[in-house]
């Protein structure tokens, strides 16, 4: 193999990296890795290792997919390659004549079953990284028998390449979760039953939940102009105008250290509206918002389900039974008799919800848990902003207060 030049060296790193946005590349970059280092094929799997092996995930290059199948179906338990590549520190490329006897490979059933038919006899790769949860990810070039073998220069560039696979991994799997998170969190927009609409510190709309869609596709009170949420005419406002105004004039912004803001209709029948300065924790990923606004019967409640929870917040899954628990009404001890488990183990898991959602007490907790992220800002009343006119702007009470 000859030495690898900067601009195939730029070319392989360059598509590692928009793999690790669109895994659906993955196949691709591996067949150019294969073709630069004079391989047939090549694997990049995240494996389970340990007394009962899962294969996680599989990308491929010229392996035939039947027999990945099989590979993930039971063969991964004879894998003879997993056992002694445990012992090989991560991140370390070695080749399996160092490594593996392979005249008695060849008397193996998974010599038979699964190599034999591929043509795998040459093998170099590694263990990329290892995670938490006792798996790791490999990668592995082949070659037939008839070739030759992997010399020391392929297992160093290889060498040489392997942080850049081990970080496009790394990236991969942050934007998973950040796009996993922020799945999660349009749920919960939705779910809180009332339009939202995240806006910039421009006024301008960043995002908005399926009813607030549905709001201004359907509601002849509201429109959109230049990106901007605003009453559709003075008339039909429903004394809204005002305050959308003032929202969408970042010079004349009415929200100051947090305070909510209550605009309700003149006729005190709904829908109202609710400014706060900043979105609910979990706001949706990717969205730039200062403003959330929310339009709706805001006396509405729903509690927000333990997997959303999870998901938004982080928490474990007794974490989130016990907001679930707060949200419906129940007290502390009683679900501690409930839990047969201690006051203080429930005390200690409930400092631990507190710190993940952002909140500071437990009527703050109950207000987020409730669907109501209007409300779980909190605040005290400015007596000087506090309008008594139905369809002024008045900051929102704060029932602890």
């Amino acid at each position: 193999m000859r030495q690898l030049d900067v601009e195939k060296w730029s070319r392989i790193v360059g598509m590692l990296y928009e793999a690790s946005a669109d895994a659906a590349h993955w196949p691709e970059v591996l067949c150019c890795i294969a073709h630069t280092f004079g391989a047939k094929s090549a694997v990049l799997r995240t494996v389970r290792t340990g007394p009962h092996r899962d294969v996680h995930a599989t990308y491929h290059y010229n392996m035939h997919d039947p027999l990945q199948q099989d590979y993930e179906g039971g063969l991964v338990q004879e894998d003879p390659y997993l056992e002694v590549l445990d012992r090989v520190p991560t991140g370390r490329m070695v080749t399996n004549d160092n490594m593996i006897d392979l005249e008695a490979l060849r008397h193996t059933e998974f010599y038979r079953s699964y190599m034999c038919p591929l043509d795998n006899h040459f093998i170099v790769g590694g263990i990329l990284e290892r995670h938490e949860d006792e798996a790791c990810s490999l990668i592995g070039l082949h070659r037939h028998s008839n070739a030759a073998r992997f010399d020391n220069q392929v297992l160093a560039a290889l060498q040489t390449l392997a942080p850049h696979l081990r970080r496009a991994l790394w990236l991969q799997r942050t934007m998973q979760r950040s796009a996993q998170r922020a799945a999660a969190a349009e749920a919960a927009l939705d779910g809180i039953g009332v339009a939202c609409f995240l806006l910039d510190d421009t006024g301008r709309l960043t995002h908005t939940n399926g009813v607030g869609e549905a709001l201004i596709r359907d509601d002849t009170r509201f429109r959109l102009s230049g990106g901007r949420l605003l009453a559709a005419a003075p008339q039909c406002g429903g004394g809204h105008e005002p305050l959308i105004e003032l929202l969408s004039r970042p010079d004349m912004h009415p929200l100051t250290s947090n305070q909510p803001l209550l605009l309700r209709s003149p006729d005190n029948h709904g829908p109202h509206l609710v400014a706060i300065s900043a979105p609910a924790q979990g706001a949706v990923s990717g969205s730039r918002a200062d403003t959330a606004v929310y339009v709706g019967n805001l006396d509405e409640t729903g509690v927000l389900d333990a997997s959303l929870l999870r998901e938004l917040y982080g928490l474990t899954p007794a974490e989130a039974n016990l907001a679930i628990g707060l949200g419906r009404g129940s007290e502390l001890a009683q679900i501690a008799d409930d839990w047969a488990v201690s006051r203080e183990t429930l005390r200690t898991h409930l400092k631990r919800v507190l710190a993940k959602t952002g909140t500071s007490r437990q009527v703050e907790l109950i207000r987020l848990i409730c669907g109501k992220p209007w409300a779980a800002t909190g605040g005290r009343p400015d007596p000087e902003r506090q309008g008594s006119e139905p369809g002024t702007a008045r900051p929102m009470p704060d029932p602890a207060g």
